[in-house]
């Protein structure tokens, strides 16, 4: 029976063999039409830099010439590559292996996982990390603060600070030499208190252009605080106190000044109790006219600051001998005479003012003013548009005029509008 069992096992043995092996072709088959080999590229994976110090130890700088990010294929079975995520790959170029052309290989790996990883392929196409070398050098920068925008119009830029206020710069020779200036922007739109802000450093060249291509250059501050005082404004009226008696003979007609009003800024309570800023004037013993510029800031108390068109005042005290006066005429101290009924007048220049000089004896002149001078203008038999007439008076017996002043007018339709840009009055001109 045994015996019997034998020979039929080992009937057909080599077509039994056969079959097995076909069958195992056919699972194999199976198994990779389920689960084929597959490359799966992933661009881009940034390489790790290792060892940065062997560079850095000898006091030198790099920059990445190209080998920064590489494309890497993965290959092998479809149910282990599909899994792989662009995070499991690491790509490295360490720094001490540096060639003597400034290169080194980039190697990479896969992060470990699950044993399947072990059979799958990585390609990166021996790819390098090319690297140009440089003298390291260390410079400091003032930083300048610089504002853009408007404030609320009622108040001022007051004290600006920056902390810290020098930036330290390291980095290629090449890099940091190319640097100018260190700044920050400061917004002010519609800013009515005190404010404080971190600003990012912006390195300028000599241009005053934008250095955008910052490469190895390291700042020892990332950001700087910039505190900003924002003071309230203040409009006050001014006037001067002249004293002193002009030389013997002569006398102070009048004394004009401008601006008249300076805006000055401070602390609100300080600013309440300013109400007037007086300046005095000396003008012992002159016979000539005193004009000068007054610095406002020798004259406001330290806790005013005047505002940057409010620096100055124009002063001029006109000085002249007896027997002789100046009077400055407005717009208003002119009379119009003999205006046809069917036109209507105005002044070329409405804020002009002409200086008008007469002479005569102290006696005729003591008891002068303005309205003694009866000045007019006559434009009789004057038609219709742009004039220029001559300023007549009617000045006291004894007293003459040195003056001759030209007015620019118009006359129009009476049913014709006047132009505002229109009522004004041309400068005079004065002959001696």
């Amino acid at each position: 029976m045994k015996l019997q069992m034998k020979i039929k096992l080992f009937d057909n043995l080599g077509l039994k063999i056969l079959s097995l092996l076909i069958a195992m072709i056919l699972w194999l088959g199976i198994v990779n039409m389920a689960d084929p080999i597959v490359t799966r590229t992933f661009y881009n994976i940034p390489v790790e830099i290792l060892n940065e110090n062997a560079i850095t130890d000898v006091n030198r700088v790099y920059e990445v010439v190209s080998g920064k990010k590489i494309d890497v294929k993965v290959k092998g079975k479809r149910s282990v590559v599909d899994h792989i995520e662009e995070s499991d790959l690491r790509a490295t170029a360490d720094l001490s292996e540096l060639s003597r052309v400034n290169a080194v290989a980039i190697n990479v790996v896969l992060k470990s996982g699950n044993s399947s990883r072990s059979n799958v392929e990585l390609d990166w196409g021996n790819a390098v990390l090319q690297v140009s070398l440089e003298k390291k050098i260390t410079d400091k920068f003032k930083v300048d603060v610089k504002t853009e925008g408007r404030l609320d119009s009622n108040y001022v830029l007051g004290e600006v600070s920056v902390q810290p206020n020098i930036i330290e710069v390291s980095g290629g020779k090449s890099k940091v030499s190319k640097i100018a200036s260190i700044g920050v922007v400061v917004q002010l739109d519609g800013k009515i208190e005190d404010f404080k802000a971190d600003l990012t450093p912006t390195l300028y060249d000599s241009d005053g252009n934008v250095i955008t291509d910052t490469g190895n250059l390291i700042l020892n501050y990332d950001t700087v605080r910039v505190s900003t005082t924002i003071m309230p404004t203040k409009t006050i009226p001014v006037s001067f106190d002249v004293t002193g008696l002009p030389k013997a003979g002569y006398r102070l007609v009048q004394t004009d000044f401008q601006p008249e009003t300076i805006t000055v800024s401070g602390k609100k309570e300080d600013l309440d109790r300013l109400e007037r800023l007086t300046i005095p004037l000396v003008i012992h013993g002159e016979s000539d006219d005193v004009e000068k510029e007054i610095d406002v800031t020798r004259y406001l108390p330290a806790q005013y600051k005047p505002a940057e068109n409010s620096k100055t005042i124009s002063v001029r005290c006109v000085i002249e001998k007896e027997g002789r006066r100046t009077y400055t005429l407005s717009n208003s101290d002119i009379k119009v005479v003999n205006l046809p009924n069917n036109l209507n007048f105005s002044f070329e220049e409405a804020a002009s003012k002409y200086t008008v000089v007469v002479t005569g004896s102290e006696d005729d002149l003591k008891n002068m003013d303005i309205s003694s001078l009866g000045a007019y203008i006559d434009v009789e038999d004057l038609a219709a548009g742009n004039h220029v007439v001559t300023l007549q008076y009617e000045l006291p017996d004894g007293v003459k005029t040195k003056s001759k002043c030209k007015i620019k007018i118009r006359l129009f339709d009476t049913a014709e509008t006047t132009p505002d840009d229109k009522d004004t009055v041309i400068a005079p001109s004065t002959d001696e």
